[in-house]
């Protein structure tokens, strides 16, 4: 699954976009012909206390693929988001509806658009050192969000942490070594949902627990 926005759901408010074009010539910004969003990843505010991490970015125009991100998925992901506090609805200055991330951050494992369906071990090394810096640079991050086995093993290998460390657990919190906390998911997609592998009520009860880390003292 890809953090998407689509003409259904748009995000907005203040948010700090990192151009990561310059290193990766296959990223595409907003406005290119390429392009498969109006928003760019990472994004997000710079003070979240929640980072969000996606193995690919697909648009859900873009796949008719069951394991990738469409418009129940992504129903299920930003309702899920809203009713634990981590986006909120507004109005956009067109009058449209649009969601606002709440020390919410995001990112995609990948940064440039996968050539292939599933991404390929090159790009992830090739991409690591982006979400490293991610992970290096938000003050406030007290909980990282792994949406699937390839984005957890990613932000362990940005953390310089063996894999064996820390294991992918679905639905659960754990601890890193150096106390920042990492809660697992699998990928929302058609096909985790159709199957039962996951659920609505299942990921709102993760995004709960996490929002019970984040409002507890430190």
């Amino acid at each position: 699954m890809g953090v998407v926005t689509s003409s259904a759901v748009a995000l907005s408010g203040t948010m700090d976009f990192t151009d990561n074009s310059a290193v990766c010539p296959r990223i595409t910004l907003p406005g290119s012909s390429a392009g498969l969003s109006e928003q760019r990843l990472p994004f997000g505010p710079a003070n979240a206390s929640l980072l969000i991490v996606a193995p690919a970015f697909i648009h859900p125009q873009e796949s008719d693929d069951p394991s990738h991100f469409d418009t129940q998925t992504e129903t299920v992901f930003y309702e899920a988001l809203v009713e634990a506090g981590f986006l909120s609805r507004s109005a956009n200055e067109n009058g449209d509806g649009a969601l606002v991330p709440a020390k919410t951050r995001f990112i995609s494992v990948i940064q440039s658009p996968p050539r292939s369906d599933l991404p390929l071990p090159s790009d992830v090394v090739a991409c690591n050192h982006f979400l490293r810096t991610e992970l290096q640079t938000l003050p406030n991050l007290r909980v990282v969000l792994t949406l699937g086995v390839l984005a957890h093993n990613a932000t362990l290998a940005a953390c310089g942490v063996p894999f064996s460390r820390v294991s992918f657990q679905n639905g659960q919190i754990s601890s890193m070594p150096d106390g920042l906390r990492i809660a697992n998911s699998l990928q929302l997609s058609r096909h985790n949902l159709q199957n039962g592998h996951l659920c609505q009520a299942s990921f709102t009860k993760l995004l709960q627990d996490i929002r019970q880390e984040i409002d507890s003292p430190e």
